[in-house]
Formats: C-alpha cells, structure tokens, sequence
C-alpha cells in the first residue's frame, strides 16, 4: 500500500503543473482569440513563470515544437 501512496506523490507536483499550464494556455487562447496550438509559447512561460511555475527550460520559441 505504501508504495501505491508514495508514487501517487511523486507524479503530483508534474500534474499540478500540467493542469496550470493548460488553465494558463486555454485563457491566453481565449483573450487573444487564437486556436491553442497557435499561442505565443515565450507568453506562455512568461506568465507561468510569473506565476512561480518551474520551469527548467533556459530557452523558449513563439510557436510550439511538435515531432
């Protein structure tokens, strides 16, 4: 049992973020009036880092990286 609780809490600070980011980017889609994979990606981690979020990346770009 406690190893079922200890990994719920190691995978909860990554969906904190997950969940703030995606408020974050579904209100920055909704003001600017543009689809969510045509935010300003450099907005968005601006904001969320004014916000406190962690974010371990030094680089950012305007429009997402998709594979």
């Amino acid at each position: 049992m406690d190893v079922q609780v200890h990994g719920t809490f190691r995978v909860q600070p990554a969906a904190v973020t997950m969940g703030q980011a995606a408020g974050t980017a579904a209100v920055q889609s909704i003001r600017t009036n543009r689809p969510a994979a045509e935010i300003d990606t450099e907005a968005l981690v601006a904001t969320l880092r004014k916000a406190g979020a962690f974010l371990p990346q030094q680089t950012t770009t305007k429009r997402m990286t998709r594979g």
